[in-house]
Parts: C-alpha cells; structure tokens; sequence
C-alpha cells in the first residue's frame, strides 16, 4: 500500500510551501497596516508618505518579489475572458468622475483630503500595489484553497481591514466585491486597475473647488480609461487572432 495522499516527501514539500506562503501574505498585510500608525507615533505627526506611501510601498516590493512567480496566470489580455464586464463598469465610473469635474460632489463623503505626494500615490503606486497584491495573489491563493466565492469573501474583508483606519471598511468591502468579480469574470487584473485608479480619482475630484484643475483632472482620468478601453478591447481581439490562427 502507498503512502496516504500528501505524506509523500512531495505532500510535505507542498505543505511546507503553502505554509510559507501564507506567512509571506500574511505578514506582508500585517506591516501594510501597523508600520504606518506605528511610524507616526514615533515621529508624533501624520504624514502624507505615511499614511498613503508606505503601505502601498509594503504591497509592491512583496508583489514584485512574487508574483511573476505565483499569479502568472493573471494576464492582463485573455482571449477567453469576457471583457466587457470590465468595460461597463469602468466606462461608467469614467463617465461619474467626468460629470464630477463638471459639477462637483460633495467632498466629506470621501474622507479626508490628500497633499500632492498622496495624490500621485493614489492614482499610482496605491492601485497598482493593492491589486496586484488582493485580487493578484491573495485571490489566486485562496481560490486555489478555499474556492472561488470564500476566497472573493476572504480578501474583501482583509481590503477592508487594511482601509478601516480611514474608517472606511464596508466601502472597501463592497468595492473589492466588485473587483474580484470583475477580475474573475474578465481573467484579467487591467479592468479592476483602472476601476481603481478611477475611484480613486474621484475621491480627489469631488472635493476640489469647481475651475480648470478639477476639471482637467477628471477629463484626463475620463481620457485615460477611455484608452484603456480601446487598447483592452483590441489587444484581445489580437490575442483571439493569434490563438486561432494557433490552433
């Protein structure tokens, strides 16, 4: 009789790989979240690179580190996806951050406010670090263990958590629901980037005062997912060709 399933010197390999992998997750969410409060007691102030830079700094060195390794399988073009689950939602939040530029919202709904240095981390290091990080290799990890609909639930409580220091756990929460489903959906992490970078715009936009920034700002970011649109659209069509043309 054979060794029971997973005892075998392989078994224990990949136990002790999943094992570290957690840890690594684990551990990297855990700094995200207690070097920023951490860092300004001891500095005794609230910093703009804190707050904003340095988790997102946390998220993208593990990132980097792993996941060419873990998630290749995340592609950005999929010629099996269904891209327009992503172009909806992100054509719509183009169109709200655009009417935002034009019109205004009210600003308190989105929080506090951030200097220059955590806007350009906001459009920039912010999205790219949290969604290579949860819907890249948090969501992939726990597909793989728990299944599709638990590991959804999983990272949107821990994106919620990471953002409850802003007290804003439940709209992280509703908001990485929509980001695992659109990532899931697509097989691609391009349309949960740009919803989020285009959230985060908005955040930025609604408070400013009406006049050329706050509308240049938003027209930009309308521009941009506008492109994104296109080139998503007809980089899969060239990934279809090619596997056709393949088989």
């Amino acid at each position: 009789m054979g060794p029971p399933s997973g005892a075998g010197p392989g078994g224990a390999t990949g136990g002790r790989a999943a094992a570290l992998e957690i840890l690594v997750l684990g551990g990297t969410l855990g700094m995200a979240l207690a070097l920023p409060p951490l860092v300004e007691h001891v500095m005794g102030r609230r910093h703009d690179w804190v707050e904003w830079l340095l988790p997102a700094g946390v998220l993208l060195a593990v990132s980097g580190l792993k996941f060419r390794r873990t998630c290749g399988h995340v592609l950005l073009l999929k010629s099996g996806a269904r891209p327009w689950a992503g172009v909806v939602p992100c054509a719509a939040l183009a169109g709200l951050v655009a009417v935002t530029g034009v019109l205004g919202l009210p600003g308190g709904a989105f929080g506090r406010s951030p200097g220059l240095l955590g806007a350009v981390a906001l459009m920039t290091l912010i999205p790219v670090g949290e969604e290579v990080f949860f819907r890249g290799l948090l969501l992939a990890h726990f597909r793989r263990t728990l299944g599709t609909v638990a590991a959804t639930l999983v990272v949107s409580l821990l994106f919620g958590f990471l953002h409850s220091l802003q007290g804003q756990f439940w709209v992280m929460f509703a908001g990485s629901l929509l980001l695992c489903a659109t990532t899931l959906t697509t097989g691609s992490l391009l349309w949960a980037l740009t919803l989020h970078v285009g959230w985060n715009t908005l955040c930025l936009v609604a408070p400013m005062s009406a006049g050329v920034p706050r509308l240049a700002l938003a027209s930009a970011a309308a521009g941009l997912t506008a492109v994104v649109i296109g080139w998503g659209l007809h980089g899969r069509q060239r990934v279809g060709s090619r596997s056709g043309e393949a088989r």
